[in-house]
């Protein structure tokens, strides 16, 4: 007697969701990798958002966690986006057009990648990072073999971004308390290895603070808002004398003190440093200003490179591309505003877990270019939903 296969629904859109995965996560060096990878997933991104719309038109009503997702990481982008591009047009007048139309790209593709996390987190919950992960080891497991057939070199084990992207999805499964110890285990394994093949120093760096800060609040527990404030003025006092030491020259002279190789950012740095001011009437030039003087031929000849590459800081390129008032209003949403959303919907689990995520973030955004990066906006943005879900 025959048997029907019976596949049901939510198993092709798993099916899709991981197609969709290794497309996304695009892991430099694996046999997925390709230069489509981004205009792919914004045209997914699009589609879904379209389709959402109109879900949304038909219920006449807005999902309480889209309506959550889209407060938390899509709006700030966009106004920011906004007085940017203004400021760009109108005080600055840019003679490149595309610092405009290619910084409201970027927000189209913030709010592309949100809202492929939101449909994954609403249909599949938190398995949809363990697709994430497994799509991540698939790539990164073609990396490794051909490493090993000679023919790739060990470099490309660093596998830029990915690496970065991992750190996220281990400080989730390390100290979310959706999984048993055995899930536990299995999962930080995996995310173990790929960081300790890929040699990201500041991964590693970035997990060490956010294990930190996230001990720190459960072991002072009576005074865990005292602490938050006081980390989080702390991030902001960091990103300005970060700030301050670069547009003077003294970061570069503490590297040299040290004997700390800056593997050329800070000559990347040091090239935007009549850019900006360091004033609150500074609003900015668009996101993309950086990344567009960073692939013009006089940019790579003063520079002495060849590649196409982008300033490697996050917290520098943002203040330069967003301006004073806007960098502060982004990033005060992000670590304080979403914190208080979080804290008046669960207990303080959420908070912590959450704050240790976006420090993690911090650290990267120091010395990385991350905040634009599509496979950790998408890692970023479904733990962030998870978060905003899920009781700890």
């Amino acid at each position: 007697m025959n048997k029907k296969i019976v596949i049901s629904q939510k198993n092709v859109w798993k099916v899709l969701f991981f197609f969709c995965a290794i497309v996304a996560l695009n892991v430099p060096g694996s046999i997925f990798y390709n230069d489509y990878s981004e205009n792919l997933i914004v045209i997914f991104g699009v589609i879904e958002i379209a389709i959402t719309g109109l879900i949304c038109i038909k219920s006449s009503k807005l999902n309480s966690l889209l309506a959550t997702g889209i407060a938390e990481f899509v709006t700030p982008f966009f106004v920011v986006t906004v007085v940017s591009c203004v400021s760009a047009a109108v005080i600055h007048q840019t003679s490149n057009v595309g610092d405009i139309t290619q910084s409201f790209i970027r927000a189209i593709q913030i709010a592309a990648v949100f809202i492929i996390a939101y449909n994954a987190v609403k249909k599949f919950g938190k398995i949809s990072l363990d697709i994430l992960l497994i799509a991540g080891c698939i790539s990164y497991a073609t990396v490794i073999l051909r490493v090993i057939s000679g023919e790739s070199d060990v470099s490309h084990l660093e596998s830029h971004g990915f690496i970065e992207t991992t750190g996220l999805l281990f400080i989730y499964y390390c100290l979310s308390k959706s999984y048993s110890v055995s899930q536990k285990f299995v999962r930080c394994l995996l995310c173990a290895a790929i960081l300790l093949l890929g040699g990201k120093r500041v991964a590693w760096l970035g997990i060490a603070w956010s294990l930190f800060v996230y001990f720190l609040f459960f072991k002072i527990k009576e005074r865990k808002d005292r602490i938050i404030k006081i980390t989080m003025i702390s991030y902001f006092v960091v990103a300005f004398i970060y700030l301050i030491l670069i547009k003077n020259g003294y970061f570069s002279l503490i590297l040299a003190r040290l004997g700390v190789a800056d593997n050329m950012r800070l000559s990347f740095w040091n090239f935007f440093r009549d850019s900006y001011e360091l004033s609150p009437f500074y609003l900015g030039r668009g996101i993309q200003y950086t990344d567009n003087r960073m692939i013009l031929s006089s940019t790579k000849g003063a520079l002495r490179i060849t590649n196409n590459v982008g300033i490697h800081n996050d917290i520098l390129r943002t203040y330069i591309g967003w301006g004073c008032i806007p960098f502060l209003y982004y990033y005060y949403n992000l670590f304080v505003l979403n914190l208080k959303k979080i804290k008046r919907r669960f207990n303080n689990a959420n908070i912590w877990l959450y704050f240790a995520i976006v420090s993690y973030c911090f650290v990267n955004y120091m010395v990385d270019y991350m905040i634009t990066y599509i496979p950790f906006n998408l890692c970023l943005f479904t733990i962030g939903l998870l978060i905003n879900i899920e009781k700890q």
